[in-house]
């Protein structure tokens, strides 16, 4: 009769660890990637709810939002639309910061980033057309000056 041995050998225990080793090197690779672009996305996102609650408030009463020269009263009127009041300037930092600019009657949001890789900077600028982000507050919004990996980015609202 044949004896069975129970367990594995040394050999055959080296080999799986090596092989799950590898897998999840390749999975940790692909999660950086996948963050990376959720963090672009995150901020195009961003950019869409702000400015879509500082163009409710101009729709809300447009004759005093023409009058409006301060940032700061754009913020705190726009404040009550969005659920996240911690979105304009007191955002997670290590992320990035949201603010308003108003140059010449238009009002631009603008978002500065904080330790951005190049990685979200390449994919900020690959959506930056499609989105309308432009690189300064000096381009005409249908000018099609795009983002092109800058520290800030600029969305023209109103």
């Amino acid at each position: 009769m044949k004896k069975f041995r129970k367990g594995f050998t040394l050999l055959e225990l080296i080999t799986v660890i090596a092989i799950i080793g590898m897998l999840s090197s390749m999975m940790m690779v692909s999660n950086s990637e996948a963050q990376k672009s959720a963090r672009a996305t995150k901020i195009i996102e961003g950019f869409h709810s702000l400015s879509a609650a500082m163009m409710m408030l101009y729709n809300e009463d447009p004759i005093s939002a023409d009058k409006v020269t301060a940032p700061a009263r754009i913020i705190d009127g726009a404040k009550k639309y969005i659920k996240n009041t911690n979105a304009f300037g007191d955002a997670d930092k290590k992320q990035g910061t949201y603010y308003v600019t108003i140059t010449n009657g238009t009002w631009w949001l603008s978002y500065q980033l904080a330790g951005a890789t190049g990685a979200i900077n390449d994919l900020l600028a690959k959506k930056a057309d499609d989105f309308g982000l432009k690189a300064a507050t000096n381009a005409k919004p249908n000018e099609a000056a795009a983002y092109a990996g800058a520290q800030q980015i600029f969305m023209n609202v109103r």
